[in-house]
């Protein structure tokens, strides 16, 4: 009785909260239209692939390798030519400007992603392959990741030779000049 009538009716209560939550949701709905989303940065999906071991890169003397963050540090992991490369992005905070320059080159928002490349003085672009049929969708939302899984690079990019089964593309820069003059050599192990 008495401390129920000292309490201010429920809509006082709760009303401000729902008026806040309308707005909310109304200010979402106004911003956010279905058709101004756009697609994701390739770089999301581009460098997960398993890379088997089997198959050992050996990279020219100072390539910079430009990769998806998760597949760099699988390069990285290889031995065989860790003394002979930089890595531009690796899943650690301190390689953020790395992080973010791989994803802006696959976004496919990005106006002309050869200034990621530049700007991270990268030789070689690494990028997990696609051996199946087209992926229509990916192409039309993300072309340049489509055509770099696919093997179809744009013309400023040369696409080194690898075994018809490698998990990976390896795509030359020639415009960094150096080590991007050169392809990765490979050998494949006993177990492979």
């Amino acid at each position: 009785g008495r401390i129920t009538r000292s309490l201010p009716p429920r809509m006082a209560v709760v009303g401000p909260g729902l008026v806040l939550v309308a707005g909310i949701i109304s200010f979402h709905l106004m911003t956010h239209s279905a058709g101004a989303v756009a697609p994701a940065s390739g770089a999301a999906f581009a460098g997960d692939c398993r890379l088997s071991g089997s198959e050992s890169i050996v990279w020219p003397q100072g390539a910079s390798i430009f990769a998806p963050p998760d597949l760099d540090i699988r390069i990285l992991a290889d031995e065989t030519s860790r003394d002979r490369i930089t890595i531009v992005a690796t899943p650690h905070h301190p390689a953020w400007r790395g992080i973010e320059r791989v994803y802006r080159f696959l976004d496919p928002r990005t106006p002309d992603p050869r200034q990621y490349l530049d700007q991270s003085k990268a030789t070689h672009v690494v990028i997990c392959a696609w051996h199946g049929r087209p992926l229509a969708k990916l192409e039309k939302s993300n072309p340049l990741t489509a055509a770099l899984l696919e093997g179809s690079p744009p013309a400023w990019l040369v696409e080194c030779p690898l075994p018809a089964s490698s998990p990976i593309r390896v795509y030359r820069y020639p415009s960094a000049g150096g080590a991007a003059d050169a392809c990765p050599t490979t050998s494949l192990s006993a177990a492979g």
